[in-house]
């Protein structure tokens, strides 16, 4: 019986983008940096992201006009088009790479060289009404809208800094499974263990099955060989 344990080790694949190489259970995961995430804000969002930057594309209005236009509002008077808000201000912090934050008290988003303000991510106190079937809104409410808006930059942050992950899963050189779209690198690693688990499991009662044949056939033990590789763990 042999006890298994991860082997972490950092190589380099062909086109030079870091990996992370973990062995469990016999099965080599791979997380690498997901190359096409879906970017989050065109999921079904809470909240509208609207910012304005002289080098970057963020947020969810394209018309940099209109952009101006939402944020001069909310820093004036707290409102869109005339309608009550919840909002939080986003700052950029841009240092060989970028990320998104809607606090600035901690560093690196207080930096006065190279963290700034792009705009707000918002949502109208009617909308909050609809989506959560309320019409008083409450501290309780404000507070798990502040939540959930900070959620969407935190989230909105690692999509565009590229910490979005893909695992994939090799056993002797063959690719048994992938998935990518993971925004929190033990997720992934977790969900790719999950995936070795079924698959062990499965290669497992194969093997018993085969044994159990083996014993009823009478075969010698020299003639009982198994053609693949499975590790067993205790």
């Amino acid at each position: 019986m042999k006890v298994l344990y991860f082997i972490l080790e950092k190589l380099k694949n062909k086109e030079g983008k870091m990996i992370e190489s973990k062995v469990y259970k016999g099965y080599k995961i791979e997380i690498e940096q997901d190359d096409y995430p879906d970017d989050p804000r065109n999921w079904d969002n809470l909240g509208t992201m609207v910012c304005v930057h002289k080098r970057y594309s963020l947020g969810d209005i394209d018309n940099r006009d209109e952009a101006i236009r939402i944020i001069d509002e909310i820093r004036y008077n707290g409102t869109v088009d005339g309608k009550e808000i919840i909002y939080l201000p986003l700052y950029l912090y841009d240092h060989s790479n970028i990320w998104m934050s809607a606090d600035n008290s901690k560093y690196p988003f207080n930096d006065r060289w190279d963290s700034m303000f792009v705009g707000y991510i918002h949502v109208t106190i009617d909308r909050i009404r609809k989506e959560f079937g309320i019409k008083r809104i409450t501290k309780k409410v404000r507070d798990r809208v502040i939540r959930i808006l900070n959620n969407e930059v935190k989230i909105y942050s690692k999509y565009i800094s590229g910490e979005v992950f893909r695992f994939q899963i090799m056993k002797d050189g063959e690719v048994i499974d992938s998935c990518g779209g993971f925004y929190d690198y033990h997720e992934a690693l977790e969900e790719a263990k999950s995936v070795v688990d079924v698959h062990y499991k499965e290669q497992l009662e194969k093997r018993i099955e085969k044994i159990k044949g083996w014993i009823r056939k009478r075969v010698p033990l020299i003639y009982r060989k198994f053609d693949d590789s499975l590790e067993v763990v205790k």
